[in-house]
Parts: structure tokens; sequence; C-alpha cells
């Protein structure tokens, strides 16, 4: 099939130059005319989570938000329970919990996140109940969070938000490890497949057509 087909835009090369300009003009002027208004909905009805969400808003809204995890961990020989460690760990505990949104911290010192603490005491998570869902939270929300739960990293201690929020709060970074991935899968076929999408992937098989004969 591909044979045909690169055979076949060998011969209307012409006319296959022209479907890619007329696709490539009309595609950007279809993104302008629908514009930049996303919809960033998660709502599903009649689903088992959708049903779930709204039971459990309806019953127990304090229980029906999202998880997100603060990691920490120590370098230098330290250990989170060291008491110079552990006040700072404590500290960072008291800023989150201030914090819009937030209904529960569990701290690996606690009788339920004990298990939360590897048994070397250096890397430790504390999760971190919502009352709302992460797609529901802002992008500055986000950012006052993170800067909560990392205002107490360095010097021996390092903080980082595991989840959804920690990426939210940086859409610089999301947006380029999306450009790496795209790059890599271009390289990934062009090294594997020998093409690669659009006008350069119909010019390899012209090439390899022409090759042929």
């Amino acid at each position: 099939m591909l044979r045909t087909l690169a055979g076949w835009c060998v011969r209307h090369r012409r006319l296959v130059v022209l479907i890619w300009f007329v696709v490539l003009v009309g595609a950007s002027l279809l993104g302008k005319s629908v514009g930049s208004a996303y919809s960033n909905s998660f709502q599903l009805p009649h689903t088992q989570s959708t049903d779930a969400i709204a039971l459990l808003q309806s019953a127990a809204p304090k229980n029906a938000g999202d998880t997100e995890n603060i990691v920490v961990a120590t370098s230098g020989g330290a250990k989170l329970t060291d008491p110079a460690i552990a006040a700072r760990v404590d500290d960072l505990i008291k800023k989150v919990e201030t914090l819009p949104h937030v209904v529960n911290v569990t701290p690996y010192t606690s009788a339920l996140g004990a298990k939360h603490i590897n048994a070397d005491q250096t890397i430790g998570f504390i999760p971190v109940a919502l009352s709302q869902q992460l797609n529901a939270l802002t992008q500055p929300e986000a950012k006052t969070f993170v800067n909560a739960a990392t205002s107490t990293a360095g010097g021996g201690l390092q903080v980082s938000v595991s989840g959804q929020l920690g990426e939210l709060s940086n859409p610089q970074a999301l947006g380029n490890g999306t450009l790496l991935g795209v790059i890599l899968a271009l390289i990934v076929l062009l090294l594997v497949f020998g093409s690669v999408p659009g006008p350069v992937g119909t010019y390899c098989m012209i090439r390899k057509v022409r090759k042929a004969k």
C-alpha cells in the first residue's frame, strides 16, 4: 500500500504539494477560528467515578477531593528524624495545613503515616488530602501549594511535590517535556521506520520508489 501511495505521489507530485499546502493553510485557519477556549471538564455523567464523587461531595465534602504527596529526603548522612530536620518538616506541615482546600495532612511521624518513611529514615512522603479535585485547582493555587511545601528545603533537606499540582505549578517545564517527547518520537520514526509524518515522510517514500526503479 505504501509503495502504491508513493508511486502515485511521484506521478502527481505537483498535486501532492498543492494538497499539503491547502491542508496546512486550512488547518491554520481552522485553528484561528476555533480559538483557544479549551474544555477542562472531567465530568462524565452516569459513570461510576462521577457518581462516587457526587455522593462524596453530598455526604462527606471534606473527603471528596484528591490527594497530593509531598516527598522529603535528606542528604549528607542526615535523617528525617534528626531534631533539626524534623523541626523543619514540622514547619513545612504547618504551612501546608493553612492553605485553602487542604483538609488533612498525614505526617510520617503519626501512627497512620508510619509506613510512609523508609527503613533508613532518609526518604518519606506526606499525603495531603484536598477538598477539591486536582483538575479544579488553578495554576496560582498550585504554585502557592508548591512554594509552601518547598519553603523549608535546603541545608540537607530536599522537598518535592510529586503529583499534578507540581506539574501545574510549572507549565513551562511541562511544555518543554512535551516538546522533547515530540522530538524524540520524530527521531524514532526516522530511524526505525525511515520516515516522519507530513511532507518529509512523503518525500522519503518518493526517494525510496525512485531508488527501487
